[in-house]
């Protein structure tokens, strides 16, 4: 009978939190082998003199050659390579472009776009030069390289031509916003072209039409998850305003009128699942909280719109690329004519501070992680095809941004024993 043969790789995961799709290195793992003599079936040992190991193949500890010591550490193995990818972070900005969010009070008396001034002749562009600010800022981050950003407005954007009505007619108009202004792409890449579709002075238009605005965010991250499976997806809802409905067409007395939360709730509860962060510009929005919670993220980022809103505004799309970055780590395929060993797994974490690397533990699932910090478990352990890091393992590693987390497949694993 041919002798069964485990996936025996370490997976050397380089992990940059904000590097999503790293190349991994996995080691083969087994023992050095010593000054040994020939064995039966099995792998060769490594080190040394070392001669043929014995029945087994890779997969096992220490299967080096007879006759000699064999390392029982994980820093035994020894290196091959395959390529695998943490879940990709995707993050779609839906910004509030009303006349609030750059200072016009009564946009009402303006005919359009190029009357859109102050009683003093000048136009007031704070809080939406802050915002831009912050978030071109947090485009060219090194820490924000390779997650995948998109833009869209709301109300939608008009060109300030002369002539043109303050408002679009089409302001009420999912689709409208299911249509990004800057499709969903890799940063620093899309960089520029988020740049170039900030680079404007918005119309002055009074309404905040939140629920279309999101409902067509969510349509759009909706559609981006089901053609990438593999991806976390997430809207951000940045406004200065409450949700109101006073746009074309509708109010919150209207039938078809859905309130952002419900908007927000049935986002996040669908499937594809599409967890709504939401951060406030300014005072008395404390409304916003609920479509927060709705949404699966807990509060709403509330920036103070009179002091440091640029770094509090930074300060909250930092947080928020923080928490939506995934701790699940795919488990790559093994090589051809190799199963995987679910018992033979471990996983590592090196500071990059240089202390002594820490080795997480295995938990029998999420329930027990409370109870076991510094874990990780299976998400099927039966058939697992992803290594989940529990809360505190997952805090541990994001707050670390140049952290190394080496995956080893062919050791024993280091099982958790709850308090």
């Amino acid at each position: 009978m041919k002798p069964r043969t485990t996936f025996a790789n370490r997976l050397a995961l380089s992990l940059s939190l904000f590097l999503v799709a790293p190349a991994l290195a996995i080691p083969a793992c087994g023992g050095e082998g010593g000054n040994g003599g020939s064995g039966n079936q099995g792998g060769s040992g490594n080190g040394g003199s070392g001669g043929s190991g014995g029945a087994g193949g890779i997969g096992f500890p220490g299967s080096g050659g007879n006759g000699g010591s064999s390392s029982s550490g994980i820093d035994a193995c020894v290196s091959t390579n395959k390529t695998a990818e943490l879940r990709p972070l995707d993050m779609y900005v839906m910004l509030d472009q009303s006349g609030s969010m750059v200072g016009y009070h009564d946009t009402s008396k303006y005919d359009n776009c190029t009357a859109a001034v102050e009683d003093d002749g000048l136009v007031s562009i704070s809080r939406w030069k802050d915002v831009t600010t912050a978030l071109n800022g947090f485009m060219k981050d090194p820490s924000s390289t390779g997650i995948n950003v998109g833009l869209g407005f709301f109300p939608p954007y008009q060109a300030p031509t002369p002539g043109a009505t303050k408002c679009q007619d089409n302001m009420c108009d999912i689709n409208e916003y299911a249509t990004p202004e800057v499709p969903i792409a890799a940063l620093p890449g899309n960089v520029t072209p988020i740049a170039d579709a900030l680079d404007f002075t918005p119309c002055p238009c009074n309404g905040t039409p939140m629920s279309a605005g999101l409902q067509g965010a969510v349509k759009y991250a909706k559609q981006r998850a089901a053609e990438n499976p593999d991806h976390v997806v997430v809207v951000v809802l940045a406004t200065d305003g409450e949700p109101k409905g006073d746009c074309s067409g509708g109010s919150d007395d209207d039938e078809n009128y859905t309130p952002p939360t419900e908007v927000a709730q049935d986002a996040f509860t669908g499937s594809p699942s599409i967890p709504v962060y939401v951060i406030g510009v300014g005072d008395l929005l404390s409304s916003l909280n609920g479509i927060a919670a709705a949404g699966g993220t807990g509060q709403a980022f509330l920036v103070d719109g009179d002091q440091g809103t640029t770094a509090a505004f930074v300060q909250a799309l930092n947080d928020i690329r923080g928490k939506a970055l995934s701790c699940e780590i795919a488990i790559p395929a093994p090589p051809p004519g190799e199963t995987l060993d679910p018992n033979l797994v471990n996983v590592v974490y090196k500071p990059s501070d240089g202390s002594p690397e820490v080795t997480f533990t295995k938990a029998a699932d999420a329930a027990v992680c409370a109870d076991v910090p510094g874990s990780w478990y299976y998400d099927d352990p039966a058939k697992p095809t992803q290594i989940i890091l529990c809360p505190e393992a997952c805090s541990k590693i994001k707050g670390d941004n140049s952290a190394q987390l080496n995956v080893a497949f062919g050791c024993e694993s280091v099982i958790a024993i709850p308090k």
